[in-house]
């Protein structure tokens, strides 16, 4: 539920064994980013974390929903949407949800599986970020935690949030997910289900996924092979 700099900061903070006196996440979200920030300070250094300290005129963004440019909803009143698989005509998507390790491919939790998010050249910024979210919600699946994935709005909220810190949203993605990696190798993972409720206006297309939120959760689906 991390969405912005300072609350990526918290949880790898929370992570380690040098956050214990940090208050609780819902508590820390209510401070600006500033006293967010000086709470964060000695912990970040403790841990050899440097840390972009914001300033009194740092302020919090709204959130986006997808932009109608980049991602498509258009075809989805036809589905027939289950808990499992979503059938749209011909094809199929089925839901992704956490994934045991033994389940995974080869290798894909050591070190040298790494996200490398396309690098941002200043295009047409929706575009990029539609590009940019099908990217990380399929390296998300590839290590079984397709259940814990951003949505949308909170992946657009961080781009232009470090955006505006001049910090690197590739490198704080790539620290995400070295974290990830290492809570998901020594770390037992809640199985994730999705509603049977789910409706078209819950969803958008994006490539071969299927993405579906409800509040702060997302529900990831892809398409079948040889669905289509």
């Amino acid at each position: 539920m991390a969405k912005t700099y300072n609350e990526q900061l918290y949880c790898e903070i929370e992570a380690s064994s040098e956050g214990k006196s940090l208050p609780k996440f819902n508590d820390f979200q209510k401070n600006t980013p500033l006293i967010q920030s000086l709470l964060l300070k000695p912990h970040a250094r403790k841990l050899g974390i440097t840390i972009k300290m914001a300033t009194k005129t740092t302020k919090q963004r709204v959130a986006t929903s997808p932009a109608t440019a980049a991602v498509s909803d258009a075809g989805l009143s036809h589905c027939d949407f289950k808990a499992e698989v979503v059938s749209c005509g011909d094809m199929h998507y089925r839901f992704m949800g956490n994934k045991a390790n033994a389940s995974l491919g080869v290798a894909v939790l050591d070190a040298s599986n790494t996200m490398q998010l396309p690098v941002y050249d200043n295009t047409e910024v929706d575009a990029y970020l539609a590009k940019a979210y099908g990217h990380y919600l399929n390296k998300m699946i590839e290590i079984g935690l397709a259940g814990v994935t951003l949505t949308y709005g909170n992946f657009d909220y961080i781009f232009h949030d470090l955006r505006a810190q001049a910090i690197d949203f590739n490198q704080r993605f790539e620290t995400m997910y070295r974290y990830l990696k290492k809570d998901k190798r020594t770390m037992g993972i809640k199985q994730s289900t999705a509603p049977s409720d789910m409706t078209a206006k819950d969803c958008f297309l994006l490539d071969e996924l299927l993405v579906c939120s409800r509040g702060h959760y997302n529900y990831i689906y892809k398409v079948l092979s040889g669905g289509g």
